[in-house]
């Protein structure tokens, strides 16, 4: 129907499936969250691939909250995504379709606040009405699009009640779609899909354009202490983040390797020689969200070290260590940003396979 899309992958759901979705949910799930919130959880950590913090103040159900279970507001894409969950406690209940009533409910909360009703405001829950108020600001500068989903673990809504939610969305143009997100979808991981694989910041002290060819290119200046929190798992904990080296050639090979021993040293000892003393690191990733020129944070969507692993961990280890304090140095940082395997390959093999200038190789030029 014209006017409003539709997503939607359907498939039988199985006993096994279920108790994937249980497990995730079981993660979310204490004294002080119930087993709908911890859905609601479960959701944002692995659809939106969203972090503790962000999670608590994307979740906004309760009482007064318009059907709205999940507010999203994604400023990088220029996405709301705006979610209604339900949680079935049972494995025969997942049979069951997605109650078309709730649907309702999103309909009803949808038209005022494209509307910008201001009588929204009062009628839904605090934290959900600062979620809108923010929106409404962000709408004023740019087109967002608006993403409706439905989560569950039970089965996407019956075909009529689909052609009726459709239709309902179609007068709303093309940027609002229908997103259904069942049993099947959440347990094998399909809605993933959607999202790319993570996300991270960084903002450099300086940089500048060094484009040649299709890939976009920026050298950059970065602080150390800039740098370790990048290199920092989600949720920066103290564990270096694995997914920044999927792409690298090889592998850390521990501080009482020589090489690394060198690069800690300096970190502690002479970290304002850092930038000269050091190759840097080289990271590829599929977009860069910004310019890197020091004024801002930009934002790498699935970005890879293809080279300095070795640096990147010795520097990661020594600041969540505390082997030292706020260094004050900066590493230089190589950002590319393309899709090109093949490009990513080469990029890889060439920078890996330099020569390393020994000791005693300076000694011989000096005689």
């Amino acid at each position: 129907m014209a006017g409003a899309n539709l997503r939607v992958i359907s498939s039988a759901p199985t006993l096994l499936d279920y108790r994937v979705v249980e497990e995730g949910i079981a993660r979310f799930e204490n004294a002080d969250t119930n087993r709908g919130r911890a859905f609601g959880k479960y959701v944002l950590a692995t659809y939106f691939n969203l972090h503790q913090e962000e999670i608590e103040r994307c979740l906004v159900d309760g009482e007064n909250d318009g059907g709205i279970d999940i507010f999203y507001r994604d400023d990088d894409f220029a996405i709301i995504n705006l979610g209604n969950c339900k949680c079935v406690t049972k494995f025969s209940k997942s049979s069951e379709n997605f109650p078309g009533s709730e649907v309702d409910k999103v309909l009803c909360f949808l038209d005022e606040f494209v509307r910008r009703d201001e009588i929204l405001l009062s009628r839904v829950n605090s934290r959900l009405a600062a979620e809108i108020r923010l929106a409404w600001e962000a709408v004023e500068d740019r087109t967002f699009t608006i993403r409706v989903h439905l989560f569950s673990n039970k089965l996407p809504l019956a075909p009529h009640e689909r052609k009726r939610v459709v239709g309902a969305l179609a007068k709303f143009g093309p940027n609002v779609s229908l997103n259904e997100h069942g049993l099947y979808e959440l347990a094998h991981g399909s809605v993933r899909n959607a999202r790319p694989s993570f996300k991270k910041k960084l903002r450099p002290i300086r940089g500048y354009d060094a484009t040649c060819g299709e890939a976009r290119g920026f050298q950059m200046e970065v602080s150390l202490s800039e740098i370790g929190r990048f290199l920092a798992g989600p949720a920066e904990t103290s564990s270096f983040d694995d997914r920044l080296l999927a792409a690298n050639v090889r592998y850390f090979l521990g501080r009482d390797n020589t090489v690394n021993k060198e690069i800690a040293n300096t970190i502690v000892s002479n970290p304002q020689e850092f930038w000269y003393r050091n190759n840097g690191i080289t990271i590829v990733c599929d977009q860069i969200i910004g310019i890197p020129n020091g004024s801002h944070a930009v934002t790498l969507i699935n970005p890879n070290i293809v080279n300095g692993g070795q640096t990147a961990n010795v520097i990661h280890e020594t600041i969540a260590n505390n082997l030292t304090g706020s260094p004050a140095g900066s590493v230089p940082i190589k950002l590319i940003e393309t899709k090109d395997r093949a490009l990513i390959d080469r990029i890889a093999i060439s920078s890996n396979t330099q020569t390393r200038i020994f000791g005693r190789d300076l000694r011989a030029n000096d005689e």
